[in-house]
């Protein structure tokens, strides 16, 4: 792969994006497509339009006094964005990259950032201001906020653009991490940061402006804002985009359009790669010219070997080379990438012995031993990075095949965190105690180097990562405790299993009882209750729900829950339950009806056809289900609502909104809707207001110092299609919930007695 390529080195990013305005102009930057019944709906913006947008942008900003403040880039997926972002840039002001909210709850995650970031200014659509610029102005610190609709600024305002005199310590950007409850936080970017990360991405990747990226990554997170975005700008290449809902879809829009524009570069998570082998037929997959694909990166999730070798077998005919895997570690506190692979090698794997590995030694097993862990490598650290191996506890430097806390240092590492000058002391200025060099960034997770390269293989902090999105166990434990009150106050642990290397992370819950009001109350309730809290609270769902009776969970001595040692009791059955639920495995697809219609199906069979999915989704009787409760009462969460979502509109035979389970949240108000003839030729726009928060189960793309979990997001392995094998349309709400904090970390690990 080339490597010679030329990165000039302005002092900003700004500099750099200008300067390639001029070399590029007439060249196009992005294409970005958007699917529909009726086909594709591309456009497109060249490096001199996206140029001249971006300025005018800057313009307006410029004239509001932002250069330096902080803006809120509040626009969906899309050109408008870019050119949102790019404004920012060339005003000089701080970009804060936010996804538009739609719900009350994402509305709270805005409200967090306005507050912490203290923005005075939006960059937003005209179509999103008129949707939630009243909600924002109602807000605490929403009021005083000006704001800009990218979409209406006229291009000749890019004639009034002054060049600002930016530092290169300036900060460009804020990325904002998210996790369950905690509050968001700001990482802060410099100039200097992101083109010394830049950098490091060219010399990892080879990018040259030849090279043409496919991606169908949120923008709002570093992923897909700065490997896909700024690298095709930075770099002289092009970029074909996709929205990330269309990637959900039907995965093999990615693959296709690989195909079809010689794509070289992409980068996703390790669940996208499984789910193009799982939605893909061997005649899709024969349509496909791979050859030209030189680097699929991935990142920001473990990278399981099985996945990497199912997808080499099933697109190897189609052209993909193995070789062009590219595993990679990083997180939004080393701006993006830190380590990953850049010579064109097959992916270093290795199988270690479990037990030695739990006490954080490397002992290498036979790949046929019955208990082998199977650990693939992320590469060298790369150009402009530092990567140590660290005894958390002593601060020492630890040896090769030793595990420790990943510390980083070089010129990509952010300046902290916005407003938290302690919480930026402690994880950024980290010192080894052997040698007194620092400061190094403390990730927070755990691996190993081993034959020159860096392996990843937990977290030091007790977080569970369900679907690539960081929950922290202590939230969800005073969620459960708060949901009956038979339930023991601090005696629970919530804690994540994979029971194969083919699932994704589960939710466990293990609680303990009060003896005196558990026999008053209904068992079964009780977990119901534990089951739709957790949902509502925080967007995911349990897999299994385990009640014990009083000091069956284990405890360190001074009373602290062993979570890690619990989830081992529950691995090995060794735990003393007495009353337990567990989620059904994916169900097959029920036999749909004939009788009547289903086009003219009135609201009983409807209502009955929804109980039965329902029941057989969550493992219910039909007589459990009332009709008339919300679904996110049994629990539901929005992988298995837009399966349910998918199949009726198979059944029925027409299309429906994609907020379909938002706007009639019972089954009730549902089946009354969709028996109306209106409803029949109802489009993708809802009308109604939801009467329950939905639970959209988040996904990040982003690499995150919290660690990750098998799949981004939820996708891969817990089937987001519908039960005929493709996916229901869902709205950009939902997909910023799913793509949220794709992790580069493996399981977590829990505090040991």
């Amino acid at each position: 792969m080339p490597t010679d390529s030329v990165f000039p080195a302005p002092p900003t990013l700004s500099d750099l994006v200008r300067g390639n305005a001029e070399s590029y102009s007439d060249k196009v930057a992005f294409d970005y497509c958007r699917y529909s019944p009726n086909g594709e709906e591309h456009s497109q913006l060249t490096y001199r339009e996206l140029d001249i947008k971006a300025r005018a942008i800057a313009s307006i900003l410029q004239q509001q006094g932002a250069a330096g403040e902080r803006v809120l880039v509040l626009c969906p997926s899309g050109l408008d964005f870019i050119a949102g972002f790019f404004g920012c840039i060339h005003a000089g002001a701080v970009a804060v990259p936010v996804h538009p909210p739609v719900r009350d709850r994402v509305i709270g995650r805005v409200a967090s950032i306005i507050a912490d970031v203290q923005a005075r200014f939006v960059l937003t659509t005209a179509e999103v201001q008129a949707k939630v610029k009243n909600v924002v102005d109602g807000l605490a610190d929403g009021s005083s906020l000006q704001w800009c609709a990218v979409d209406t600024v006229n291009p000749q305002s890019a004639t009034e653009w002054i060049t600002p005199d930016i530092d290169p310590s300036a900060i460009a950007f804020v990325q904002y991490t998210s996790g369950s409850t905690s509050t968001p936080k700001g990482v802060m970017v410099t100039h200097r940061n992101l083109l010394s990360n830049l950098e490091t991405i060219r010399r990892a990747t080879g990018w040259v402006d030849s090279y043409v990226a496919v991606s169908w990554l949120p923008p709002h997170h570093d992923m897909g804002l700065i490997s896909m975005i700024l690298g095709t700008i930075c770099f002289g290449g092009s970029c074909f985009l996709m929205p990330p809902e269309a990637f959900i879809e039907r995965p093999m829009r990615w693959l296709e359009a690989l195909s079809r524009y010689g794509g070289t570069i992409t980068a996703a998570p390790n669940f996208a790669y499984d789910l193009c082998v799982e939605r893909s037929s061997e005649q899709e997959r024969a349509a496909l010219d791979l050859s030209k694909w030189l680097l699929a990166v991935c990142a920001a999730e473990p990278v399981r070997a099985a996945t990497l070798d199912r997808f080499a077998d099933a697109f190897g005919p189609s052209g993909f080379q193995p070789e062009a895997f590219k595993p990679a570690y990083g997180l939004a506190e080393a701006t993006l990438l830190a380590s990953g692979q850049a010579d064109w090698i097959v992916p270093l794997v290795r199988h270690v012995d479990p037990v030695a590995l739990r006490e954080h030694h490397v002992v290498g097993v036979s790949p046929a031993h019955p208990a082998a862990v199977t650990l693939v490598g992320c590469g060298p650290a790369l150009y402009d990075v530092e990567v140590v191996i660290v005894d958390p506890d002593t601060r020492r430097s630890c040896a090769d095949g030793e595990v420790g806390e990943i510390w980083l240092a070089g010129g990509g590492i952010a300046q902290g965190y916005w407003g938290e000058p302690i919480e930026t002391e402690e994880t950024f200025s980290a010192f080894l105690a052997d040698t007194g060099r620092g400061p190094f960034l403390r990730t927070g997770d755990l691996g190993f180097f081993l034959d020159g390269e860096l392996f990843v293989t937990g977290r030091l902090k007790d977080l569970v990562i369900i679907r690539g999105r960081n929950y922290y166990a202590e939230d969800i434990e005073a969620t459960v405790q708060d949901s009956h009150a038979a339930l023991l106050r601090g005696r629970g642990a919530a804690f994540s299993v994979m029971p194969s290397a083919n699932d994704a992370e589960q939710l466990i819950v293990v609680q303990e009882v009060d003896r005196e009001r558990i026999r008053e109350a209904d068992v079964g309730a009780v977990i119901a209750a534990i089951r739709a809290a957790v949902t509502e609270d925080h967007e995911i769902q349990a897999h299994a729900v385990l009640l014990v009776e009083p000091l069956r969970i284990p405890t360190t001595s001074s009373g602290k829950i062993r979570r890690n040692a619990c989830r081992q009791r529950f691995l090995d059955g060794g735990l003393e339950v007495f009353a337990q639920w567990h989620m059904p495995r994916d169900p097959q697809p029920a036999v749909s009806p004939t009788e009547p219609t289903p086009l003219h199906a009135g609201r009983a069979e409807i209502s009955e056809w929804f109980v039965s999915r329902l029941s057989l989704e969550l493992g219910l009787s039909p007589a459990e289900i009332d009709t008339s409760l919300p679904l996110a009462h049994y629990g539901l969460d929005s992988i298995r609502a837009i399966r349910l979502t998918a199949a009726m509109e198979t059944w029925l035979g027409r299309e429906l909104s994609p907020t379909l389970t938002q706007e009639y949240p019972t089954i009730d108000l549902l089946s009354g809707h969709l028996a109306e003839p209106a409803a029949a030729v109802e489009t993708a726009s809802g009308s109604a207001s939801p009467a329950e928060p939905f639970a959209a189960v988040g996904i990040g793309c982003r690499l995150d110092p919290a660690g990750g979990s098998s799949e981004v997001t939820d996708i891969a392995g817990s089937g987001w299609m519908d039960l005929l094998g493709r996916m229901p349309k869902i709205s950009d709400d939902h997909v910023d919930e799913l793509l949220r904090q794709v992790m580069a970390a493996n399981d977590h690990q829990d505090e040991q007695a």
